[in-house]
C-alpha cells in the first residue's frame, strides 16, 4: 500500500461530516500518536532519509520525522476537506537553545480562526502531555517555535480547544462510536 491509498484509508475510518474542523484535527493527531514513532536515526542512509521525510515513512513504515509527520497530518485533512497547512519554520527542543528546521501544522477550525498543532512534538513527549502543542495560538508557539508569518494564516487566540472538543464529545461519542471511529482516538 502506498501512502495515498493509506491516507485515504484512514480518512475512511476516522472522519465523519457530522465532525467539526477541531474535532477531525484531533483524531488525526491521536492516530498519528498511536502509531507513528520519531525517526532518530533518519540520517542513517539515502533510502531511510527519504521515507523519513515522507508521509510514506509515516502512514507505511511507521517512522517519521517533521517532515513526514506535517505532511502526513495535511494530506488526512486534506482528503477531510478541511483547510490546513504544512507550516515549514524552525524549534528547538524545550531545554534547548539551539533553532533547527522543522515542520508542523495550522488548521482552520472555523471561518478565519487558525490553530497550530505540532505532532512531531506531542509525539516526543506523549508520556508527559500529549497535547502540549495541540491546538495553539501563534503566542504560544514564538516560545520554542519560529516561522515566516507572512506565508501563513495568523492563529489567534482566546480559543479553549480542550472546552470545546470536550463539549462536542459529549454530544456526538455514541454516534461516532456506532459509526465506526476507534474510540482510542477520541479519548481526551
Amino acid at each position: 500500500m502506498n501512502a495515498e491509498e493509506k491516507a485515504t484509508e484512514l480518512n475512511k475510518m476516522l472522519i465523519r461530516p457530522e465532525m467539526s474542523s477541531l474535532l477531525k484535527a484531533f483524531v488525526v493527531h491521536n492516530y498519528l500518536l498511536d502509531t507513528v514513532e520519531y525517526d532518530y536515526k533518519s540520517n542513517a542512509n539515502p533510502l531511510h532519509y527519504c521515507y523519513a521525510h515522507s508521509a510514506y515513512g509515516a502512514l507505511v513504515k511507521k517512522l517519521s520525522v517533521c517532515q513526514g509527520i506535517a505532511d502526513t497530518f495535511k494530506m488526512i485533512m486534506d482528503r477531510a476537506g478541511e483547510e490546513c497547512f504544512s507550516v515549514y519554520g524552525e524549534a528547538r527542543e524545550l531545554s534547548s537553545s539551539s533553532w533547527e528546521g522543522h515542520a508542523w501544522n495550522a488548521i482552520c477550525v472555523r471561518e478565519g480562526c487558525y490553530v497550530h498543532i505540532d505532532t512531531t512534538f506531542d509525539i516526543c513527549v506523549r508520556q508527559i502531555d500529549q497535547y502540549m502543542f495541540f491546538g495553539k495560538n501563534s503566542i504560544q508557539m514564538h516560545g520554542d517555535h519560529r516561522w515566516d508569518e507572512d506565508l501563513y494564516p495568523k492563529a489567534v487566540s482566546g480559543i479553549d480547544v480542550m472546552g470545546e472538543l470536550k463539549k462536542e464529545l459529549s454530544i456526538k461519542y455514541i454516534q461516532l462510536r456506532n459509526s465506526g471511529v476507534p474510540a482510542k482516538y477520541m479519548q481526551l
